[in-house]
């Protein structure tokens, strides 16, 4: 039977932090609703402005309208919302849309309506997901804007929201874009620019009860937590660090000392990480899903996502602290795409792979490689791959085996922000395959007959199933290793059905194996692997 190589997606590793922890092996892809984030208002006034990057100022100067010329990230639709205010929001997410690149629009709803008193707005992700395909990290959650980013299609219904946001309708609103608060009232462009913030991902799942901090929705944490850790950098959804349901989680939540491990915002702040809002008493919806508000105040570039706006308070950027934050949770991204490759006859013959990278980022320099196995990564070796002068496509080279053999690989890449990327996606997808020889992919199959070796892979004790329709008065099993050498051989007992035989191979060495089935019929041919 002859495969085909299927194109896989990416992995990120930051530093080790997300191998830090060690996900359950979830493998359907589910999906639940988002949690919500709430922004409180400070009735104190503190006059400032922080204008937008001079890349939107530019862009909007070309567009009469006051809206940018081409956007394309976002759709909005709104409820009981005033005229006013609808302009005003749709100036937030124009620039939003100078930061997030996606594929996939994004489409919010946004409500006016009564909250409580002195909450500003809230948000949240309209649903998450997780194990999708294309998720750097399984068992985590992931913002649904973010999740359709990363698999580059739609997740949910194309009349479904990816952010769900309501505003006060009670408190005293600027709707202006200049900066220029009115006396005593919020400015509803930055409050509108917050809660996309959260909808589009900096959201937590860390709560507090009886004196012991938790995380985890569904037992699975959101990508965000991911990157929470102390300032001693210990991460926080680690349980060789912090026990889930414990006063010492509690105490971390709650310390004032939490920060975001993102290495492309360290790139930027003198080697200092985000640091986190984790006041002395937790504040359910407020606390770890913001920036420290001492931290950054207002009139600060990176004060957008502090948990409280004063009035007269106006911030019309999202701050290259948050700008990092999202980056480093997939916003940035750089796809992998092997070519196809088919089986391949000659075992003496170098194996060229071919394929395309789609990068937001720069790839550095000699940091492109494919990794190769012919045992199922008991040995390996390592090429480096050539990239064209746009680094949009690759080209490596496999050397030739020697013999008959199934061909694993795959590819990794390292950006300007330290941020490495793998494909295929994770180490619950398959690797990239072929087969070399008569091996023909993982099975060569001429015989009809049921034909299954199991458990796979195995500690060296294997079942084999196998059926004699068709086969005669004869079968044999025989087990090589990958350089044909022969290491068990056997005449089966044939009854009508489906028989079964046990086989002990402890002593083998640890590797791939081919089981091969042989009757009047033809043969038929398993691999399978001794770890």
């Amino acid at each position: 039977m002859n495969r085909k190589l299927m194109a896989k997606r990416n992995i990120i590793f930051l530093g080790g932090l997300l191998l830090a922890f060690v996900y359950p092996a979830y493998t359907q892809h589910i999906s639940t609703e988002g949690e919500q984030i709430i922004c409180y208002a400070n009735f104190e006034t503190h006059r400032t402005y922080v204008a937008p990057d001079a890349d939107f100022a530019n862009q909007n100067s070309l567009n009469n309208s006051g809206r940018l010329t081409e956007v394309n990230s976002f759709e909005i639709d709104f409820f009981n919302v005033p005229l006013a205010g609808q302009s005003t929001i749709r100036y937030a997410a124009d620039i939003w849309a100078t930061v997030i690149n996606s594929e996939m629009p994004i489409k919010i709803s946004v409500t006016w309506r009564d909250l409580s008193d002195g909450v500003l707005g809230s948000a949240r992700p309209a649903s998450r997901e997780a194990n999708f395909d294309g998720a750097p990290v399984r068992g985590v959650w992931y913002p649904i804007a973010l999740a359709e980013r990363l698999a580059r299609k739609e997740l949910n219904e194309e009349d479904e929201y990816e952010i769900i946001i309501s505003l006060n309708q009670e408190l005293s609103w600027y709707f202006g874009t200049d900066g220029n608060v009115s006396e005593n009232t919020h400015d509803l462009l930055s409050v509108a620019m917050h809660e996309i913030g959260h909808g589009l991902g900096l959201s937590d799942t860390f709560t507090s009860s009886g004196g012991d901090g938790s995380w985890g929705w569904n037992a699975r944490a959101n990508i965000y937590d991911v990157f929470i850790q102390n300032n001693n950098g210990l991460q926080l959804i680690d349980p060789e660090n912090f026990k889930n349901f414990s006063s010492a989680l509690h105490n971390q939540i709650t310390s004032g000392n939490l920060e975001y491990m993102s290495l492309t915002a360290q790139k930027l702040s003198k080697n200092v990480f985000p640091k986190i809002y984790a006041p002395s008493e937790f504040n359910s919806g407020s606390s770890i899903s913001h920036l420290d508000e001492k931290t950054y105040p207002a009139g600060d570039t990176n004060s957008l996502m502090s948990p409280q706006l004063s009035r007269e308070e106006a911030i019309h950027n999202t701050g290259p602290l948050v700008n990092a934050m999202l980056a480093d949770m997939g916003y940035v991204y750089s796809f992998i795409e092997a070519d196809s490759i088919d089986d391949q006859p000659d075992w003496n013959a170098d194996v060229i792979v071919k394929g395309t990278i789609k990068s937001d980022s720069v790839i550095l320099p000699k940091s492109s490689f494919l990794t190769y196995s012919y045992d199922a990564f008991v040995s390996f070796g390592k090429v480096p791959m050539e990239l064209n002068s746009e680094q949009t496509e690759f080209t490596a080279i496999i050397p030739a085996a020697g013999f008959k053999t199934i061909v694993e690989f795959y590819i990794v890449v390292t950006d300007n922000n330290r941020i490495t990327y793998r494909s295929p996606a994770t180490d619950f997808e398959d690797n990239y395959r072929f087969g070399l020889g008569l091996i023909a992919g993982v099975e060569d199959e001429l015989l009809s007959d049921l034909f299954s070796v199991f458990p796979n892979p195995s500690s060296g004790r294997i079942n084999i199933l196998y059926s004699p329709n068709g086969a005669g008065n004869k079968m044999v099993v025989q087990i090589r290793d990958l350089r044909g050498t022969l290491i068990y051989k056997e005449t089966l007992p044939i009854s009508n059905g489906i028989n079964e035989i046990s086989l002990d191979l402890q002593t083998s060495p640890a590797g791939m194996y081919i089981a091969e089935l042989l009757s009047r019929s033809g043969s038929s041919r398993k691999s399978f692997i001794i770890r």
